[in-house]
């Protein structure tokens, strides 16, 4: 079964475009899940989950996952209050 591509950020540009599943694995990771977690919620694989987290960085030329959950919150292509739905809370080390 083959996930829609969601026209994010350059549909005017005709620049990269992420796919639904690309945005599913950024909105568990901008919940601090990890690859693991977010694999498990997902039904897929941990290195499937890698796999798209890499893909989305490449393809918007980002240097790690916090950066790309930065930009998507600040793009608008996820809402601030994933963000905020952390299973830690803000400023606690994670256990």
């Amino acid at each position: 079964m083959s996930l829609p591509r969601v026209e994010i950020d350059s549909a005017q540009s005709g620049g990269p475009h992420l796919t639904a599943r690309e945005l599913q694995v950024l909105e568990h990771a901008a919940r601090g899940l990890h690859n693991r977690e977010i694999g498990e919620r997902l039904g897929i694989s941990e290195q499937t989950v890698k796999n798209h987290m890499w893909n989305l960085l490449r393809k918007f030329s980002l240097p790690d996952r916090t950066r790309a959950v930065v930009v998507a919150i600040e793009r608008g292509w996820i809402p601030v209050a994933v963000g905020l739905d952390s299973p830690v809370p803000l400023g606690s080390p994670k256990a």
